[in-house]
């Protein structure tokens, strides 16, 4: 495989980015510091704005979403005596999607071709790669390993 993009984060948003460039036909790696485990069994917020849940439709992803999360429109928040609405769909015309970000990374790596690489960051740190510029680029001092 010629891979022509390198995603740094197996996270939601990299494994996403991942399945999204695949179904257009563009070569990706993942590359990830922790191993799968750890990624998948992070606990993170669960409230999925309209735009995400378009991404993951469009990324084949969808389908666990829509059967085990459901829609909200607003919230109720308490100050002393006071309760007030935070109505959500009013501003964007759209609801958001409670789903846990955690199901979203399982679901976007099952329905990738190949997990993320655990051993890409280590490489690239240990190769002498430079991650602190807009480029990767090799440190003089280190051999090359191709």
């Amino acid at each position: 495989m010629k891979t022509q993009v390198a995603i740094i984060g197996g996270g939601p948003s990299g494994v996403l980015l991942s399945q999204l460039l695949h179904r257009r036909g563009i070569d990706s790696v993942v590359l990830e510091r922790k191993t799968k485990e750890y990624v998948v069994g992070r606990i993170r917020a669960g409230v999925l704005e309209q735009g995400l849940v378009t991404l993951l439709e469009q990324a084949g992803c969808g389908d666990r979403m829509h059967a085990e999360g459901f829609t909200h429109d607003g919230t109720l928040i308490a100050f002393g005596e006071e309760t007030f609405r935070i109505d959500f769909a009013h501003p964007t015309g759209k609801p958001v999607t409670v789903h846990g970000q955690t199901e979203v990374t399982r679901t976007c790596m099952r329905h990738a071709r190949r997990p993320p690489r655990r051993t890409g960051i280590t490489c690239a740190m240990t190769c002498g790669i430079s991650m602190r510029t807009t480029a990767l680029r090799r440190s003089n001092n280190t051999p090359d390993r191709r």
